[in-house]
């Protein structure tokens, strides 16, 4: 589990989904550049996992920006693992199925973000299910 309590966005509330996370490419147009996250994840790595390939690892945002988490707050930064069990690539679709979930108004954003800041694992277990990942076809391009 990350070792960071997460942090959110307060642009975004529960009133400005809308306009904010659910608008196509918000995610990108917030995300801090290179320059900043480069410099972050070389300071965990020295400090979390010294001696281990950088590649092994993604600087992410436990509450993911698509769900209003804070771009450059430290404590909402983490590195994960892209090998083992319930790595990045496992999060991602949790990310990806939350988002569509909130964006639908079928999840609130605040549970969304509480669930995946406090247990991103059980989080998955209860949301990433095999029918909402083909529902959302999550990993392929076009519409629902």
């Amino acid at each position: 589990m990350p070792s960071v309590p997460g942090a959110v966005n307060p642009a975004v509330t529960p009133e400005t989904i809308d306009t904010t996370i659910c608008v196509s490419g918000y995610a990108r147009s917030v995300r801090p550049p290179y320059s900043v996250t480069g410099r972050i994840k070389r300071q965990l790595m020295r400090a979390e996992h010294s001696g281990e390939r950088f590649a092994g690892y993604e600087l992410d945002h436990l509450i993911p920006l698509a769900l209003g988490g804070a771009p450059a707050d430290q404590r909402n930064l983490w590195l994960e693992p892209w090998t083992g069990a319930m790595n990045a690539t496992d999060k991602d679709a949790l990310e990806f199925v939350l988002w569509r979930l909130v964006c639908r108004h079928e999840v609130t954003l605040r549970t969304a973000q509480k669930e995946i800041a406090g247990n991103w694992i059980e989080a998955y277990r209860r949301y990433a299910t095999p029918q909402n990942l083909a529902r959302f076809h999550f990993g392929r391009t076009g519409s629902d």
